[in-house]
């Protein structure tokens, strides 16, 4: 049991907070294939950011950033 919590009963149900709201949310599948075809190299990049580590790399890095041309 919580103490300390007070809920006030005429308050909306409908409430979402940030956090609920964020961890409801999903991602629809990527397309098999491109609508678009890039033509040439650096015309479409994907990157992605990983981190914080929970221990720094030994050159005292948190993150790790990829790019996929």
């Amino acid at each position: 049991m919580v103490t300390g919590l007070r809920i006030d009963p005429a308050s909306s149900k409908d409430f979402q907070c940030t956090a609920c709201i964020a961890a409801k949310q999903s991602m629809r599948p990527f397309p098999k294939e491109a609508e678009t075809r890039s033509m040439a190299p650096g015309e479409v990049t994907f990157s992605d950011v990983w981190g914080p580590a929970r221990k720094p790399a030994l050159g005292g890095a948190s993150y790790y950033i990829s790019f996929t041309d």
